[in-house]
């Protein structure tokens, strides 16, 4: 059997196993390009706040699915399916509630409990009827029905608007779970939980809590005068990415890095700021933390990674001829040098696989094919 030997060598010509992954918060966008040297993947300034507000909770809480259940109940009442109409637009105001009311203004949350609380009336449910339209006027008083609504309906407004100032007044004290969130009732501020609201009217009313690092929660809230525990609002567990979005915009950069780095899953992150001073940059990684201050990117980037090459470094290098006064006089030891680097190069690729093939000329003789692993 004659057999020849084919070895096949695959050379592998990674220079690093892991490239160090940067990620670049707030006004870094200057201080990015110029520590994109060493073989380091940068995430810039935009692409960090969007992966960040991918990753938060509170994404999916777009206001869009609420409006379109609140088109489908008007379009039910204008066909005078009331009833259909009552449970869309019912969905629609238990929908807007589980956005936490992001983006949503008084007003519109107002029209959808005023066209709720006609579509009970049209239905003759009078009681749902009168608490709905209750609740939209304490949230845009000046709320009436539109045009195409007949008399009827518009005396059936104002006899509810008329009774809300005889409506019997509570105090009672809202909570939230933890203390120190920010209280909006019935669209109006009311400062920083537990509060006390003196003037609490019995019927329906919206809660919306928020703190820095968690969810918005918008309930609704029934009070009576059968009781007079406190109102309490639990809020959810903190919200990494949010909590990271929220101590960069407020300037804690030490807290930015070290959340970001760890919602980003990134070996380091960088946050800046820049204040009357010029810019201050803290950058959390796996050693810790590292403060710069300065007014030249460049600089902070010689801080922030000491011994590293910056954009400029690569430039000098790029420029650099044989031919220039700098190495005029050493013409052989540049093309020696060059040889080193390119032989290094090779050195450093593995050698990833060899594969000994034993051809046969003969039919129905077996090939071995060692495997390495």
């Amino acid at each position: 059997m004659k057999s020849r030997i084919v070895l096949v060598v695959i050379l592998s010509a990674s220079a690093s196993a892991h490239a160090e992954t940067v990620a670049v918060l707030g006004d870094g966008a200057d201080l990015a390009r110029e520590i994109t040297a060493d073989g380091r993947e940068i995430l810039g300034p935009s692409t960090a706040r969007s992966l960040l507000e991918a990753k938060r909770g509170s994404t999916g809480r777009d206001p869009a699915a609420a409006r379109a259940l609140a088109a489908a109940g008007r379009e039910a009442y204008a066909g005078a399916f009331f009833d259909e109409a009552v449970d869309q637009l019912a969905r629609a105001a238990a929908t807007y509630l589980a956005t936490g009311l992001t983006g949503v203004g008084a007003p519109e949350l107002a029209a959808v409990h005023l066209d709720l609380g006609l579509a009970h009336l049209a239905a003759g449910h009078r009681e749902p009827a009168e608490r709905e339209v209750a609740l939209a006027l304490r949230l845009q008083a000046d709320i009436a029905p539109g045009p195409a609504h007949g008399p009827p309906v518009r005396r059936f407004v104002e006899s509810v608007r008329a009774g809300l100032p005889r409506a019997r007044v509570l105090s009672r004290t809202i909570a939230t779970d933890p203390p120190g969130a920010s209280l909006v009732l019935d669209g109006r501020d009311r400062g920083t939980s537990p509060v006390v609201v003196a003037d609490l009217a019995v019927g329906s009313h919206l809660v919306v809590a928020s703190a820095p690092g968690r969810a918005a929660v918008a309930v609704r809230v029934e009070v009576t005068d059968r009781t007079d525990d406190p109102l309490t609002v639990a809020l959810p567990g903190e919200d990494a990415a949010q909590a990271a979005l929220d101590a960069l915009d407020a300037g804690d950069l030490d807290r930015a890095a070290s959340l970001g780095r760890t919602v980003l899953e990134v070996e380091t992150a960088i946050a800046v700021a820049h204040d009357a001073q010029g810019a201050r940059a803290v950058l959390a990684g796996a050693g810790g933390t590292r403060e710069a201050r300065g007014r030249d990117a460049r600089a902070i980037a010689q801080v922030l990674f000491p011994g590293s090459r910056t954009r400029d470094d690569r430039a000098a290098v790029a420029l650099a001829s044989p031919a220039s006064p700098a190495n005029a006089d050493d013409e052989s030891g540049g093309a020696i040098w060059w040889w080193l680097a390119g032989g290094a190069a090779v050195v450093a690729a593995g050698v990833v696989a060899g594969v000994l093939l034993l051809e046969p000329d003969e039919p129905g003789a077996r090939t071995v094919v060692p495997q390495f692993r």
